[in-house]
């Protein structure tokens, strides 16, 4: 959201790979979050790693591979159709930030 230009700052960067094979000094984990399909993440420093099937769709900016807006927010209602409480709260005002009414 903030190389689209929708938010000012960032806590972290969300990363999504397919593989983490070539990556040192991974904490890897198993995730029951429903941030994630797979239940597949990793993290360093303040770098959180979704490992999934397939990559989203995405656009070049300022040289990094960036999500587009329309896969962050099926990515987003994806999430709301599959959580509850804290979690699904969190993606409703993400999916507002990337969708205002």
């Amino acid at each position: 959201m903030f190389h689209h230009g929708l938010v000012d700052s960032y806590n972290d960067i969300d990363v999504v790979v397919t593989d983490i094979n070539d990556i040192e000094g991974l904490n890897l984990f198993d995730s029951k979050s429903t941030l994630t399909k797979s239940g597949k993440r990793a993290y360093i420093d303040n770098i959180d790693i979704f490992i999934e099937d397939e990559l989203p769709d995405y656009e070049v900016i300022n040289g990094l591979n960036i999500a587009t807006i329309e896969s962050m927010a099926k990515y987003y209602q994806d999430v709301i159709n599959r959580s509850d409480g804290y979690i699904k709260e969190f993606a409703i005002n993400k999916l507002k930030i990337l969708k205002p009414q």
